[in-house]
């Protein structure tokens, strides 16, 4: 409702300052018995049962829980919960006070009611069925205006006597304040907190407290309508998205918001976790209905295929998701990418075309896998526009952490700063990516362990178009003419490589003039014979596949970033990281020079079996083949292990070989490599 004077706004903003008050709540006394001791779960309402055999609703990774609704799943009574309040204390009985805060700032105790006081005896659970006023905790969402998510919370406090607490029931932004003639035991706990005291002030019957709270972020999913089998126009989410449904296929459609940032999808599994950490790059595709909190949203849409007609699918008869015309492409939009998750797996099944910006093309939906995270026997597919027109600065430049740790800070090299006896760290990144990841990762682990350079210099340069050893050149070039650097100027080099990045380095050294500026060099993943997997798209897009589900930025960070069209076609540096390719031949013949040590990270894959099966997994998915049987050979997921330890085919006698567990995308985190790097550098 509209404020309709200032005393409208001063009340509203009362009401907001009650509800975080009430929300941040916490008693952070270190001798306080029952801090901590109070936990909350949900439960499923159900008929017939008992509330300890209901269904518990399960926490995601963000510490929320994330409830499904819709008007047809409030009508079969399945938006009914119970709330379970838990006292993990071993001796004290706790009486608890719960409230319900819902996204429009409305407060209502939902337990106790009047004259109820029960305490909660040390282990033992108290089930709220019925809350204050005889309401169950129902959820919903408003229809008129519609909302699409909400993010609201139950909170409980508990003290070690029966306490009259001031209620604080209010409506969403428009009722003022709760007051009484006397402060009541709530507000000398506000009180508390706001003044910073460990104790309550004032006469109260509270000595002792705790409080917690439970996420709770409500979900609209959509109905599921039928897909008949002639070809079609289906608007999927109004005037964002449409599906172009071939000829012969037949199945269902549904979508489901999805709040972006979060761990948690809904029933049906998060977005894919190495794009949800590169916000500045890559938006979901979104709703446009609203929401009931504050931050991004997008959508899930969730596919099912009838087995049948799944093979009328093809190249030939494709099936084609559209941006609506009112939202096309506009200049700051790069791309579109369709990211599929069958309840295991994120894999890359579509992307725009320039000819079509607004267009994604799928010829193949994989096959859903019934797991706890997929929705029946459906297939998630969640569209990724790359947004922004960002900056690929090439070259060699300073690169520091930011303040924060989180951001890459560059700036222009000055010469004159590089004195005799310093050390200097030179990061070379791999195919398709960025330093940064490396100025924010690897560098403060370097600095944190006895490695403190005192600078840092980072050589990014273009991956795809240009070849390894013209960038090789470059970088011996940069090195000498904006560092100064010459044989017998007595600084010292360290470089540090991943991947591609390893042949330029390689290059650089050894058909540059490299050697007399660097004084070691790590090859982390170095792909000395090339991979089997650039020889076909199907393998490029696997390798993008298995960078989805990195949750951490890294060297997978950035490979969307540059654009996945030209990965689909034969670029210079793509040639390159074929097999035996003609520079990898050449820099393998050589036998001089000879001088500076490499250390070679040849990652055999992770110990953890589940990520051993991940990854073969995925490998059978999308290229009908295990990698053992790629490969013929252990390797880390992208290169052969003959490859990863093949400089000039094993007769570099300056070579050490490090064998680790890990994947492509693991060296400069797993714990063996970090430590094999430190003995390295410092011997």
């Amino acid at each position: 409702m509209p404020l309709d004077s200032a005393q409208d706004a001063a009340n509203a903003l009362a009401s907001v300052a009650r509800y975080q008050r009430l929300l941040t709540l916490h008693n952070t006394d270190v001798e306080s018995e029952i801090s901590g001791a109070l936990k909350l779960q949900l439960r499923r309402l159900q008929k017939g049962k008992q509330p300890k055999d209901m269904d518990i609703v399960a926490t995601q990774a963000g510490g929320d829980v994330v409830l499904n609704y819709s008007p047809e799943l409030e009508q079969a009574g399945q938006c009914d919960f119970i709330v379970e309040m838990i006292n993990t204390s071993r001796t004290t009985p706790i009486y608890p006070h719960l409230f319900y805060l819902d996204a429009e700032y409305a407060i209502r105790t939902f337990y106790p009611s009047v004259g109820q006081q029960e305490a909660i005896q040390p282990g033992q659970s108290l089930f709220c069925i019925k809350g204050s006023g005889g309401r169950n905790l129902l959820i919903g969402l408003p229809e008129k205006p519609r909302w699409d998510w909400a993010a609201e919370y139950l909170k409980v406090i508990g003290t070690l006597k029966p306490s009259e607490l001031a209620t604080l029931d209010q409506k969403g932004l428009q009722v003022p304040a709760t007051r009484s003639a006397a402060t009541s035991a709530l507000e000398a706990l506000f009180n508390t907190v706001a003044e910073g005291s460990r104790h309550v002030r004032g006469e109260t019957d509270i000595a002792d407290w705790g409080a917690t709270e439970l996420p709770v972020r409500i979900v609209r999913v959509s109905s599921t309508r039928d897909l008949p089998a002639p070809a079609q126009d289906v608007p999927v989410v109004e005037n964002v998205l449409n599906l172009k449904k071939p000829a012969g296929m037949t199945g269902s459609i549904a979508v489901t918001p999805v709040e972006t940032g979060k761990r948690s999808g809904g029933a049906g599994g998060p977005p894919p976790p190495a794009l949800e950490a590169d916000p500045s790059a890559f938006q979901l595709l979104g709703s446009q209905g609203n929401t009931r909190d504050i931050g991004a949203s997008g959508v899930a849409v969730d596919l099912g295929i009838d087995p049948a007609t799944r093979a009328a699918i093809s190249e030939d008869n494709p099936l084609i998701f559209e941006r609506s015309s009112s939202r096309g492409a506009s200049n700051a939009d790069q791309g579109i990418y369709a990211i599929a998750f069958d309840g295991e797996d994120y894999m890359l099944v579509g992307q725009s075309r320039p000819d079509r910006p607004n267009e994604i093309a799928i010829t193949h939906v994989p096959e859903p896998v019934i797991t706890s995270r997929s929705i029946g026997s459906t297939i998630r597919f969640f569209f990724y526009k790359k947004i922004g027109r960002h900056a690929d600065e090439m070259g060699l430049r300073y690169g520091v952490p930011s303040a924060d740790g989180k951001q890459a800070v560059y700036s222009a090299i000055d010469k004159s700063v590089f004195k005799p006896g310093q050390r200097v760290a030179l990061m070379v990144h791999g195919f398709t990516s960025e330093t940064h990841w490396m100025v924010t990762g690897l560098l403060p682990w370097l600095r944190q362990n006895g490695m403190d350079y005192d600078h840092c210099i980072t050589f990014d340069y273009e991956s795809f178009g240009t070849g390894v050893a013209d960038n090789g050149k470059a970088l011996a070039l940069a090195l000498q003419q904006q560092c100064g650097f010459t044989p017998n100027d007595q600084i010292t080099v360290h470089l540090y490589a991943h991947s591609m990045g390893c042949l330029v380095s390689r290059c650089a050294i050894e058909l540059s003039g490299g050697s007399d500026l660097i004084d070691k060099a790590v090859l982390a993943g170095p792909p000395n014979n090339g991979t089997t997997l650039a020889t076909t798209s199907k393998g490029l897009a696997f390798i993008i596949s298995q960078a989805l589900g990195h949750a951490v930025p890294g060297p997978v960070g950035t490979v969307l970033r540059k654009g996945l069209d030209q990965l689909f076609k034969q670029g210079l540096g793509v040639i390159d990281l074929t097999v035996q390719s003609a520079i990898t031949l050449k820099i393998n013949e050589l036998t001089q020079p000879d001088n500076v040590p490499y250390l070679a990270l040849v990652g055999l894959n992770s110990p953890d079996p589940a990520q051993q099966e991940r990854i073969q997994r995925l490998a059978h998915k999308m290229l009908d083949t295990t990698l053992d049987a790629l490969f013929g050979e252990q390797n880390d997921g992208v290169i052969g292990k003959s490859s990863l330890q093949g400089v000039r085919n094993g007769s570099y006698n300056r070579l050490i070989k490090q064998d680790v567990r890990c994947d492509h995308f693991g060296y400069y985190v797993d714990t063996v490599a970090l430590q094999a790097i430190q003995k390295f550098i410092q011997s």
